[in-house]
């Protein structure tokens, strides 16, 4: 399904905002609201009302995950040690994010820390981590 959020923008701002839109803005857009099928209309803002929220989930999951690498990164260098990780693992624990709740209940802090650790500098830093989060 192809979304073309400008009609979406244009569409809400019409519903939302129909006192700003004066009769000869609304004249220069009437071809393209003649055009548009209701039916894939209703599909693409459901999908949109849908994904969103997932969206700002993520994004939630990914800023709390960014706040407790800097608590657990105790010496501010940006990298954590193994020490670190595991905090860092149980702190991402505490806020049910990834694979952390698994790897604390199983106390497999070495083996998460082996594949965080991508190039065996013996050190993770965020970058590894992002890594491994999208595969």
């Amino acid at each position: 399904m192809t979304v073309d959020l400008r009609i979406i923008y244009f569409i809400l701002n019409l519903c939302f905002k129909q006192q700003n839109f004066g009769r000869k803005h609304l004249g220069r857009h009437t071809a393209l609201l003649r055009r548009i099928d209701l039916g894939e209309f209703v599909t693409t803002l459901a999908h949109v009302a849908l994904t969103l929220p997932a969206a700002a989930n993520d994004n939630h999951k990914r800023a709390q995950a960014q706040t407790n690498f800097q608590a657990a990164d105790v010496d501010k260098n940006e990298q954590l040690n193994q020490s670190e990780f595991k905090t860092f693992i149980n702190l991402n624990a505490d806020h049910n994010l990834g694979q952390a709740s698994s790897v604390r209940r199983l106390g497999m802090y070495t083996k998460a820390f082996k594949k965080a650790d991508a190039n065996g500098d013996g050190v993770v830093i965020k970058e590894e981590i992002a890594a491994l989060a999208q595969q």
